[in-house]
């Protein structure tokens, strides 16, 4: 079951410029390509490529550029598998992560000074800190593996 012509304004309302059928124009070609409605996430989502679209930018597309799109990513997936497959895993681990760290880090920031003393509250802020960068560079060298990837075919 996908969302009505008013949920899809409520999250994203620059769709409210286009008209209701145009709207459901763009929501059958986005089903004619596997992706379903997560209420949960609210957001479409297709479980055989793992991908999903947010409806941040639904407004961006017609049903017919949306296809376009589509094609050119299929035809992508195919000519490259491997790269295919490390996006979506870095993809996964970046968004999974990246804000419950920054997230991480703003608490301790704040609040992290009242349970203990300053010494302690600096190494842990430092060590948060250090975690992200890491993590940023993990990813970045994953992502420039997939850009060298995509280049050499």
């Amino acid at each position: 079951m996908r969302p009505t012509y008013e949920q899809l304004i409520k999250l994203n309302p620059l769709l409210g410029k286009r008209t209701p059928d145009e709207v459901e124009r763009l929501l059958d070609a986005i089903e004619e390509y596997g992706y379903r409605w997560d209420w949960k996430e609210m957001s479409f989502y297709n479980e055989s490529i793992g991908s999903g679209i947010r409806t941040m930018g639904l407004d961006m597309h017609t049903a017919d550029t949306f296809r376009e799109f589509q094609n050119r990513f299929i035809k992508e997936m195919e000519e490259n598998p491997e790269a295919t497959l490390l996006f979506q895993y870095y993809q996964s681990i970046w968004s999974k992560w990246l804000l419950k760290i920054i997230f991480t880090i703003v608490i301790w920031f704040v609040a992290g000074w009242i349970f203990v003393n300053k010494t302690i509250w600096f190494s842990v802020l430092g060590g948060l800190i250090l975690i992200l960068i890491l993590f940023w560079y993990y990813c970045s060298k994953g992502f420039a593996k997939i850009r060298t990837l995509k280049n050499s075919e």
